[in-house]
């Protein structure tokens, strides 16, 4: 089975406007923040500490040290040295909850569906062994040509009328 990290998140615009924190920071700041959340997703957290942020980003220490405010960290959690994206881990777990439950619904539906073709190959077995010692006998109808055939209902004078008429064409 092939396990890949999901290749993107959603993002709701409307939530993240009305959030006062993103409307009380600056340009870079957002600009920051948004590069940073695309880090965490990819890679899970970035350094904590503004300069090797900015090294590892590879932005100006500067740029990277003005925009470091607050507002910003208000959406980053710290952990053992690194900042991570609560909301995006959260979303990554609701990801994988989801492709676990629809992995076990695969499974559930596969062994199922093999149940069910067992089942009929077995019924499939006794109906064929039952047939062969069956009451029931063969149906005795008849086409219709058949049957006006074996009754002899055809008039041979009609035919012969037919056959040696001159129908003009």
């Amino acid at each position: 089975m092939q396990k890949r990290e999901p290749p993107a998140f959603q993002e709701y615009p409307a939530s993240i406007l009305a959030e006062r924190n993103f409307r009380l920071m600056s340009l870079p700041e957002r600009g920051l923040l948004f590069t940073i959340r695309l880090e965490c997703w990819v890679n899970g957290s970035v350094p904590s500490l503004p300069d090797e942020l900015a090294k590892y980003l590879g932005l100006n220490p500067a740029d990277v040290k003005s925009s470091f405010t607050d507002c910003l960290k208000h959406y980053l959690k710290e952990d053992q040295g690194n900042f991570r994206s609560a909301e995006l881990d959260n979303y990554k777990e609701h990801l994988e909850e989801i492709r676990k439950r629809k992995s076990e619904g695969g499974k559930k539906s596969a062994k199922n569906k093999k149940e069910k073709l067992v089942y009929q190959s077995t019924d499939n077995q006794l109906t064929s062994q039952d047939t062969c010692n069956s009451l029931v006998k063969d149906s005795v109808v008849k086409t219709s040509q058949e049957q006006s055939l074996e009754k002899g209902v055809i008039d041979k004078a009609w035919v012969n009328d037919y056959e040696n008429a001159d129908i003009p064409f």
